[in-house]
């Protein structure tokens, strides 16, 4: 049992270390925003794959990926286990420092536009418009002898209404 303990602990300070040389020379970049990245995926990838680090590929942690590739298996599935954990909690953090906090990902939050709904009220400016447009086209049939006066008349009247 003190084997167990002195290796989780071995581990922490492993990752510690790894996350300092990782980060040496660059400020940490953390960020109010929502990752676009779903929490979902990443948690399913961490449960199958975790001990590879493909979550954390996924997310865009390319550095954190190497390490737990290269030692993932070395601490018998705990970092792996720990770093699931660190996820389906929410706590997560993508390549720019979001918090990977939505289980459907951006794709989830995007409302496509409203598209314009047709007027169900008659616009009394298009319809009185509609209508001298026929009644322009119906007086140059008559004007070219294809419509004769009482036909036009005809016509005139029922466009008129």
């Amino acid at each position: 049992m003190e084997f167990l303990i002195i290796l989780v602990v071995l581990a922490g300070l492993g990752i510690g270390i790894w996350r300092m040389i990782v980060t040496i020379g660059s400020a940490p970049t953390f960020s109010s925003a929502e990752s676009p990245k779903s929490r979902t995926v990443a948690a399913v990838l961490g449960f199958f794959l975790g001990v590879l680090g493909v979550h954390r590929f996924y997310l865009g942690n390319i550095g954190m990926g190497i390490a737990m590739l290269l030692v993932g298996w070395a601490t018998f599935g705990i970092w792996p286990l720990l770093d699931w954990i660190i996820v389906l909690c929410g706590s997560a953090r993508d390549g720019d420092g979001r918090l990977v906090t939505n289980w459907a990902g951006a794709a989830a939050l995007t409302v496509p536009p409203a598209s314009p709904r047709p007027s169900t009220t008659p616009n009394p400016n298009e319809a009185a418009s509609q209508r001298i447009a026929n009644l322009t086209d119906i007086a140059a049939l008559r004007d070219a002898g294809v419509l004769t006066e009482a036909e036009f008349e005809t016509q005139k009247r029922s466009l008129l209404g």
